[in-house]
């Protein structure tokens, strides 16, 4: 007869590796909502300080209009006054050119002639 063999066993196995889950972070906390600083409803203006800003904007209105007005006049004026002096400046600047030239036009030919005739008798 065959002699006895125990049933084979398999080779032990080394022991798995036990399981760990995938790395997540440590929960933090929820972050409070932003509320924007509490604001007080506003409040109709005081009657005396309404009063008080439209007579200012319907004086700076009216300063501002007077303000225009006198500078485009004062432009103006400004504008015919320098083409006055201009004028009269263009009109004395060319008589004191005429005379001065007439001056010296005649004083350089009084200066010829005395120069001619005493090159003249000289030469002679």
């Amino acid at each position: 007869p065959m002699p006895y063999t125990p049933p084979s066993t398999p080779m032990p196995q080394p022991m798995p590796m036990p399981y760990t889950p995938p790395y997540t972070p440590m929960p933090q906390p929820m972050p409070m909502p932003y509320a924007p600083p509490s604001t007080p409803m506003p409040q109709p203006m005081p009657m005396a300080i309404h009063a008080d800003a439209t007579a200012h904007a319907n004086a700076t209105a009216h300063a501002n209009a007077l303000c225009a007005a006198i500078h485009a006049d004062a432009t103006a004026h400004a504008n015919a006054l320098y083409a006055t002096v201009h004028t009269n400046a263009t009109a004395h600047a060319n008589a004191s050119y005429a005379a001065i030239h007439a001056d010296a036009t005649a004083h350089a030919n009084a200066l010829y002639a005395t120069v001619h005739t005493n090159a003249t008798s000289h030469a002679n």
